[in-house]
């Protein structure tokens, strides 16, 4: 009986701790991770075709747009912040430690003809080891299937649920003709020149596709956009500013929902017809379609600074350091929330400790040490960076600053010209910096002129321009800059009521 009952006991233990070790197992697997976010690599150009690279950023591009849509990940990495590992030895723990993200797809693309090849990877950044791969062998009339078939092994590897809607989304075919696709890719490579001749070339390519497939949402956005870099150039801006304007509203009566024509009307009213109610309300229409994307963020952070929204223009930037941690409009966009929130020491400070190289940075850079009275620093900056002037604006409001520091009027008023100011007129931000160039040459009646023109076009940042702007200290004692206030602190107080 004792041997038994030892037995019995012995036995009895056994089953508990084959129980519990099933249970543990059990208990483990259902601890198992997440892979919920993801950074899609730069697609590698293997046989280094210039006219093959546009296809690599575009299919690159289309897939970040797919898997950001999806509820399932709580990360997906914008597109600047991708790409600047283009051209890269891509090391996956490397990424996942700059991006934040545990898995990252990289692929190698040859095309030959009318033949494409791809060989993507999904890869889990903590210990680098391939969670699925696969190679695509087709025509180059498949490269729209590739992408769907792409995007659903992604879901597929990483063991995520998709609702119905979502599946949907993944094969959503914006642009259903492959020549009207691979015209409008074409088009964004060259947009992205901003320069006048890439816009020229961009319209062509875009209007190729309308050609091909007739309207079309995507493709009339597109050139919307084009219209409003011409403006942005300061090319015909009334006339390009309503070409935008039209073509995006067209983009919309197509697809309610176009990210990009929201985009594009969120410009136009912002920076170019003074309406900042209407453009926040499109550029958060752009984001609510395409939620990780940085040049959205961008703007609507800089928008929401001017209009003294800081605490939302804090988050914008918060959001960008956590989903687009490499733009290099990710610390400027936090450096614009400290400035126009009257933080100004502190935007001094992250400013100085890495100098941005863009020509708006290293203007506002400037900006900053003739505020700090660092006026031979600002000079050297001015004197070092500059390049020929009637390239870009801002190169113009280097001169303007530099000559207004110095109290010089000749040469101050020699740099305006007829198409400086029309540029300007329309612009809160520019008209800004006008009131504050004019309070420095002493000149209180036109820097009232310009500052009551920032505010109509948009610019009522009340605390800034009351409180915390340092170039306007001489004025703010002047009727028409108390009587200013009062209606710029009322806009503020009202806006997106």
């Amino acid at each position: 009986k004792i041997k038994w009952n030892k037995i019995a006991v012995f036995g009895g233990i056994g089953v508990i701790f084959a129980l519990a070790a099933i249970l543990g197992l059990l208990t483990f697997k259902g601890k198992e991770e997440v892979l919920d976010s993801i950074a899609v690599l730069p697609f590698e150009n293997v046989n280094a075709d210039p006219e093959t690279d546009y296809l690599c950023d575009g299919i690159t591009e289309t897939l970040i747009n797919k898997l950001s849509q999806l509820s399932v990940f709580k990360k997906v990495i914008s597109r600047a912040s991708s790409f600047a590992f283009k051209g890269e030895t891509i090391d996956p723990r490397k990424v996942g430690r700059e991006l934040g993200v545990k898995t990252v797809l990289t692929a190698r693309m040859v095309r030959y003809g009318e033949t494409i090849s791809i060989s993507p990877a999904l890869v889990k950044t903590s210990d680098n080891s391939q969670l699925w791969g696969e190679r695509y062998k087709r025509d180059f009339q498949d490269i729209f299937a590739i992408e769907e078939e792409i995007a659903s092994a992604i879901i597929a590897a990483l063991r995520l649920e998709l609702t119905g809607e979502e599946k949907k989304k993944i094969s959503e075919r914006r642009i259903d003709d492959v020549r009207a696709y691979e015209f409008y890719l074409k088009a964004k490579r060259e947009i992205g020149l901003w320069t006048k001749e890439g816009c020229d070339q961009a319209l062509q390519y875009l209007e190729k596709g309308l050609e091909i497939i007739g309207e079309n949402a995507m493709l009339n956005a597109g050139i919307g956009y084009v219209y409003y870099s011409y403006a942005n150039l300061g090319i015909r801006g009334e006339e390009n500013g309503k070409k935008a304007e039209s073509f995006a509203n067209k983009a919309l009566e197509m697809d309610p929902e176009s990210s990009e024509a929201h985009l594009v009307l969120g410009l136009i009213n912002s920076a170019f017809f003074g309406n900042q109610q209407e453009g926040v309300g499109h550029l958060k229409k752009a984001l609510a379609a395409n939620p990780y994307d940085g040049d959205i963020l961008w703007w609507l952070g800089i928008t929401y600074a001017f209009t003294g929204k800081i605490s939302a223009a804090e988050k914008i930037a918060e959001r960008m350091s956590e989903f687009d941690p490499l733009n290099p409009q990710t610390g400027p966009a936090k450096i614009n929330a400290y400035h126009y929130g009257g933080r100004l020491d502190l935007a001094f400070e992250l400013i100085s400790k890495a100098p941005p190289l863009d020509p708006p940075g290293l203007f506002d850079y400037a900006w900053f040490l003739v505020y700090k009275k660092r006026l031979k620093e600002a000079e050297d900056i001015i004197e070092k960076n500059i390049e020929d002037p009637k390239k870009n604006v801002m190169w113009q409001f280097y001169f303007l600053l530099k000559w207004a520091a110095q109290g010089n009027r000749e040469s101050f008023s020699r740099w305006l010209t007829p198409e400086l100011l029309y540029t300007v007129k329309r612009d809160p931000q520019y008209s800004s910096f006008m009131a504050d160039f004019y309070a420095l040459l002493g000149d209180r009646e036109k820097a009232l002129d310009w500052l009551e023109n920032a505010a109509s076009r948009g610019f009522i940042n009340y605390p800034y321009l009351n409180d915390y702007d340092p170039y306007l200290e001489n004025i703010r004692g002047e009727p028409r800059f108390k009587k200013l206030m009062e209606r710029v602190k009322y806009d503020w107080e009202h806006f997106e009521e």
